[in-house]
């Protein structure tokens, strides 16, 4: 959503502002005994996650303010690049005049996906230097693991859901997460991925769903299918008997016939289809254009429709 976008901006504009403000006054500087140091000396991350909060731990009582800068280095031969796999939110971090002894702070590691076998890469994430505090624990080791050797799990990250809007005309867009179990002894691993999305309906609603995984490998496609009829979530409508807002359960559902007069589908499954490149390269779009009928949300307790869609597109973002 646009406006959390604007916030994180806004947060980082106010707290550059701030630090230029009291950064030109030493006097302003810790001076008490107080240490600071990473949590941990090393982490293993998947390139899936995202984000990542790197704890450090400060300790001691401080009567001013404590400045960290952060640096980062590329480990090994294949060692991960800043910019590349990842990025660093905020490089300087500061900490106010606090009358706890102990406190944290975190390195914010935004992961990088890409649909590459690039294979595991490694970097270091160090204070480099630190005003008002002694450095203990300077340094912490990263693993980045490549989701993209295997198949299965080159499917984790955001992909962007869009369709025709048949009931009111026009084309949706919405970002959507895909998510699945990394243990191959899951029952769910390489068989189902799990959906999340916010806002589909602009409700601000959140719907958790599950996708149908499947591959052949001979002919090296595969499908990914919406399962219809279980619970996703909960919508929000005006119920016609008493006029009052209500709640209640609602599913996917294959859909036919007019918009006038939609007829809800008892299948189980919405076929989405893909195929690998011959170099190996990962499907960025799956498309679900080959089902006769179109795909939508519907809560059949309160006979409530919420949307209707075809022509349906996922997009890796």
């Amino acid at each position: 959503m646009k406006y959390i976008k604007y916030l994180k901006i806004f947060v980082l504009v106010a707290v550059g502002s701030l630090f230029a403000a009291c950064s030109d006054d030493n006097s302003n500087t810790n001076t008490n005994e107080c240490t600071v140091g990473f949590e941990n000396t090393a982490i293993t991350v998947n390139e899936t996650d995202r984000y990542v909060n790197l704890p450090i731990n400060v300790s001691g009582l401080r009567n001013g303010n404590v400045r960290l800068e952060i640096g980062t280095a590329p480990v090994g031969n294949n060692g991960a690049v800043e910019g590349e796999d990842y990025k660093i939110t905020d490089k300087t971090l500061n900490l106010n005049t606090d009358s706890s002894s102990t406190a944290t702070i975190n390195v914010e590691l935004q992961l990088l996906d890409n649909n590459e076998v690039d294979g595991d890469r490694t970097m270091t994430i160090s204070i480099i230097n630190a005003e008002g505090a002694e450095i203990t624990t300077a340094q912490t080791t990263i693993t980045i693991e490549d989701n993209d050797d295997v198949l299965y799990e080159r499917f984790f990250g955001t992909w962007i859901l869009t369709a025709t809007d048949v009931l009111n005309g026009g084309t949706i867009s919405k970002e959507i997460t895909i998510s699945g179990p990394t243990n191959a002894n899951s029952p769910h691993y390489e068989n189902r991925l799990y959906a999340t999305s916010t806002n589909l309906l602009n409700q601000e609603e959140t719907f958790n769903w599950d996708f149908l995984w499947t591959y052949d490998e001979a002919s090296n496609t595969g499908t990914l299918s919406f399962v219809c009829t279980s619970p996703i979530g909960n919508i929000t409508y005006t119920d016609q008997n008493t006029g009052e807002e209500a709640t209640t359960q609602a599913s996917w559902y294959g859909m036919s016939g007019t918009t006038d007069g939609t007829t809800i589908e008892m299948s189980t499954v919405y076929v989405g289809q893909w195929s690998i490149s011959d170099d190996g390269v990962t499907p960025s779009t799956i498309s679900f254009a080959n089902n006769t009928n179109d795909l939508g949300i519907a809560a059949l307790s309160a006979n409530l429709l919420a949307c209707r869609y075809s022509n349906i597109t996922l997009t890796k973002k």
